[in-house]
């Protein structure tokens, strides 16, 4: 079982892939369709509808994920900095996403190097807790952490 919460660079690897079941917390999936035609399962979360984000967030999405224990889960954040950990702007996604992290056997931060060094207003995971995939690091400062993986861009 696979928790996606919204990472644009994770939506161009899962339509290479085969089977799955994926379960989401955003409606702003446009290659869900394509997922499911290739046979894999698609489950949506339940909850409010966050106008911004397109998010599913709220008391209905926790009982939900609270149901749910899975292999891997893919995030994105607004901000990784040394003290504050993962950060986004919205508590009610910080949940969501602390959450699954919790739940998930395995849990990745799909973030790009403009994202170290950041801090949003409310943390959701400490650094340890995650491995990260980015791109090139800018930040020499980060290359002590071996749960941090660059790839080519």
């Amino acid at each position: 079982l696979i928790l996606q919460v919204w990472c644009y660079n994770l939506s161009s690897m899962l339509e290479h892939c085969s089977y799955m079941v994926l379960v989401d917390e955003s409606m702003q999936r446009s290659f869900m369709k394509k997922l499911t035609q290739k046979g894999c399962i698609v489950y949506l979360i339940g909850g409010e509808l966050k106008e911004a984000t397109l998010a599913l967030v709220g008391e209905e999405a926790m009982k939900t994920l609270g149901r749910y224990h899975f292999t891997k889960g893919f995030f994105g954040t607004n901000g990784i900095h040394i003290e504050s950990g993962c950060t986004t702007p919205d508590i009610r996604e910080a949940a969501i996403k602390e959450m699954a992290i919790l739940r998930s056997a395995k849990a990745y931060i799909l973030a790009d190097s403009t994202k170290f060094g950041q801090v949003a207003p409310v943390t959701f995971s400490e650094l340890d807790a995650v491995d990260i995939i980015t791109t090139k690091l800018k930040d020499a400062t980060f290359n002590k952490y071996k749960n941090i993986v660059e790839v080519a861009k």
